[in-house]
C-alpha cells in the first residue's frame, strides 16, 4: 500500500514522466516499463508537490534526463514549492499557546530592577575610586592605579584588569625609605647651628613702695597745720 503522506503518487509520477519525456531524445522505449518506473520513482522521491514535478520535468526539452539529473533539478527548485514555514514565534505559539502577558511583564520588571541595581553599584564603584585617588576624572591616571584603587575598595577584578595591575606594579615598585640611624654628636651640633637665636625675654620690674612717703601724704590730707 502506498504511503499517503507522499505528495506525488506513483501513478501520477509515471504519467508525468511519460508526458514530459516521451518525445525527447534518449527517452526509454514505450515498452521499457522498468526504465519508466525508475524515472517515476526518482521523481516521486524528490518532488514536494505535483506542481513541483511539472516544474522539474519542464526543464528538460532536448535529451531525456537521468535519475541523477532529475534529483539535481528537484533540489535546486525545491524551496519555491515548499509551503510557507511558520516563524519561530508562530511555531512556539502553535505548540505552547500564546504568551502570558503578565508573566512577560513580571520578567521585564525583574530585568529592569536588576539592571538599575547594577548601574547603581557601577556608579558607586567609580565614585569611590575617584574619591580614593582624589581626582574628578581619570584623564591622566594610569589604569594600574585605577585598578589598584578598585581592588583596595573591595571590588573584584576580572583577569584582564589583574594582568594590567600586575604589570603596572612591576613597573612601579613602592619606594622603601631607609630607617633612621643613631644620633651622633655631629647631628646635635648641626641642629644647634641651624637653630635661629631667640629674642631676649624682657621681664617687667615693679617699683618698690616708699611706705614713709605714703604715710606722710596720708597725714597731710587729714590735717591742716596752717593758721586760719
Amino acid at each position: 500500500m502506498e504511503n499517503p503522506n507522499i505528495p506525488v503518487s506513483s501513478q501520477i509520477a509515471l504519467m508525468k514522466v511519460k508526458e514530459h519525456l516521451a518525445a525527447l531524445r534518449n527517452a526509454p522505449d514505450a515498452a521499457n516499463n522498468a526504465a519508466w518506473a525508475q524515472l517515476a520513482t526518482t521523481l516521486q522521491s524528490c518532488a514536494v508537490s505535483v506542481q513541483h514535478a511539472d516544474s522539474i520535468l519542464s526543464v528538460f526539452d532536448d535529451f531525456s534526463p537521468t535519475p541523477k539529473q532529475i534529483k539535481e533539478v528537484a533540489l535546486n527548485t525545491r524551496a519555491k514549492f515548499l509551503p510557507p514555514q511558520l516563524s519561530q514565534k508562530e511555531q512556539w505559539e502553535k505548540e505552547y499557546g500564546p504568551p502570558d502577558r503578565s508573566f512577560y511583564a513580571q520578567v521585564q520588571q525583574e530585568f529592569k530592577t536588576v539592571g538599575l541595581s547594577m548601574v547603581t553599584e557601577h556608579e558607586r564603584m567609580w565614585q569611590g575610586i575617584k574619591a580614593k585617588l582624589m581626582v574628578s576624572d581619570f584623564a591622566n591616571i594610569p589604569w594600574g592605579r585605577i585598578y589598584a584603587a578598585k581592588r583596595d575598595l573591595g571590588f573584584p577584578l576580572i583577569p584582564f584588569e589583574e594582568d594590567i595591575l600586575e604589570n603596572w606594579q612591576a613597573a612601579h615598585p613602592p619606594k622603601q625609605e631607609a630607617p633612621p640611624g643613631p644620633i651622633t654628636a655631629e647631628d646635635v651640633q648641626r641642629e644647634l647651628a641651624n637653630r635661629k637665636p631667640r629674642p631676649p625675654v624682657v621681664i617687667p620690674i615693679k617699683p618698690e613702695r616708699d611706705e614713709a612717703k605714703e604715710n606722710l601724704e596720708h597725714f597731710d590730707d587729714g590735717y591742716d597745720t596752717e593758721p586760719e
